[in-house]
């Protein structure tokens, strides 16, 4: 009796072992194997001055890669169209549907494109790093050569896609520069015609030169002014202020100083006075030649931006062929397959023995 028990546990054991050496003899030297490229990049403004790969890594924290560019490229690779894309020029989905591939990973003549489009997204493998702004592509294939070539065709695709991301971008504010530099040209126009209109009403030929002219005479007739309070002052050491030419004197200051202060009020009182005026109207025609210039210069920038690239690829370690097949995920795959069949040859187990104890 005893004899039976111990060769039923040496089957089962016998069997157990014989399934998980299968698998991983079928893992180690049957499964046809897979070979993994990679390249490391920085997605960088095109202005950008510096290319040099080890500065560029020794800028930690402040690289040019934005993290919004790194997340447009994740989106547009893993995409449908441009995994359909990849399939047309490299005819992976026929490849996967052939017996080159393993046929646990082998895809049915009749599957669907989610089907494939799962399968590559499993095979594509994209990190980027904050704190360097590097990304990291990676994508695992039976044939080392077509594995680096996709790889090379997804960063120059992805950047392309960037870069026509920002032109577009580029061409909808360059729609609103124009807007901006017709509004701020009409607005010049306008306070222009407002000043020419002003010049003739007031028989000027130039406002600038009025204005230098007024200020011109309003300085001498001060300078006269201060030199007649200066003769004053020495006459009255020696002269009553009761003689003809005192009084001369500061009947003349008076006038002078009435003449000043006329002029003045003509010139500068404030909402009345013509150089008030002037110079206002002056000053508002400099500020708006400022915003239309400033408004053409940043519309001949936006320009420039619909015509090149904004964004450039500065290629870290380039993607090369696969020294070898990917072992370590064969020895990952051979120890959970392992576990795998363990543990369905326990349960199965089980549910053999409680079948038995319900039948007797």
């Amino acid at each position: 009796m005893f004899t039976n028990i111990n060769w039923k546990k040496k089957i089962k054991f016998i069997v157990l072992f014989a399934m998980v050496s299968s698998y991983v003899i079928y893992v180690m030297s049957i499964k046809k194997d897979t070979y993994t490229s990679n390249v490391v990049f920085s997605i960088s403004d095109e202005k950008t001055q510096s290319t040099n790969p080890e500065m560029l890594m020794m800028l930690s924290g402040t690289a040019s890669n934005s993290k919004q560019d790194a997340m447009t490229f994740k989106s547009y690779i893993f995409s449908t169209p441009t995994i359909m894309k990849v399939d047309k020029k490299f005819h992976l989905k026929e490849y996967y549907q052939s017996d080159k591939v393993n046929i646990d990973c082998r895809l049915a003549k009749d599957a669907t494109r989610e089907e494939f489009i799962s399968l590559i997204q499993k095979k594509l493998k994209y990190n980027f790093s904050d704190e360097s702004g590097l990304s990291d592509l990676k994508f695992s294939f039976y044939d080392k050569k077509i594995s680096k070539e996709v790889i090379d065709f997804l960063v120059a695709d992805g950047v392309r896609f960037i870069n026509v991301l920002n032109k577009k971008e580029a061409n909808k504010e360059l729609v609103f520069a124009n807007k901006e530099v017709k509004k701020q040209k009409k607005i010049l126009d306008q306070l222009l015609a407002h000043l020419k209109s002003y010049e003739q009403k007031n028989n000027l030929v130039n406002s600038q030169s009025f204005i230098e002219g007024k200020q011109s005479l309003l300085a001498s007739l001060k300078i006269k002014l201060i030199e007649k309070q200066s003769e004053l002052k020495n006459l009255k050491f020696y002269m009553k202020d009761s003689s003809d030419k005192v009084r001369t004197l500061k009947h003349t200051i008076s006038g002078l100083t009435s003449e000043i202060n006329k002029l003045q009020n003509e010139l500068y009182e404030k909402g009345t006075g013509k150089v008030f005026e002037i110079e206002n109207k002056l000053e508002q025609v400099k500020f708006q030649k400022e915003l239309y210039i400033e408004a053409l210069k940043q519309k001949s920038v936006i320009e420039l931006e619909t015509l090149k690239d904004s964004k450039k690829m500065i290629i870290i370690a380039p993607a090369i062929e696969a020294d070898g097949p990917d072992q370590n995920n064969k020895l990952k795959t051979a120890a959970i397959g392992s576990l795998i069949v363990i543990f369905f040859w326990w349960v199965g187990l089980v549910i053999i023995i409680i079948i038995k104890e319900h039948t007797d």
